[in-house]
């Protein structure tokens, strides 16, 4: 039997991420409490989790491609509006001063 932690450091992966999976591993009888009231989790749940970790790995790497591409691009969009946004209180204010000075000078 395996302690939640180990089985979260085996895998490379947080305690939360077991834990959300808890009902289903329980439900399979992988997960249980121990003599402590301590989750445990059985050598068939320990391989369960570390297969569906692989097949996730194999079948995902170019969404996750996707995803880091889609976040670089969302989030190149918002500093170009930034930047366009700063851009133009800047045009603004220099407009503003140049008005001022020809008011100042007449």
């Amino acid at each position: 039997m395996f302690s939640v932690i180990e089985v979260a450091e085996q895998l490379n992966v947080t305690r939360q991420a077991i834990y959300k999976q808890a009902k289903e591993l329980q439900a399979k009888g992988f997960m249980v409490k121990d003599k402590f009231d301590k989750w445990k989790i059985n050598e068939q749940g320990f391989n369960y989790l570390k297969e569906k970790r692989t097949a996730y790995f194999r079948v995902e790497p170019q969404k996750e491609v996707d995803n880091k591409q889609d976040y670089a691009t969302k989030l190149t969009e918002l500093y170009e509006e930034k930047i366009n946004n700063l851009n133009m209180q800047l045009e603004k204010e220099i407009q503003d001063k140049e008005y001022f000075k020809l008011k100042f000078e007449e």
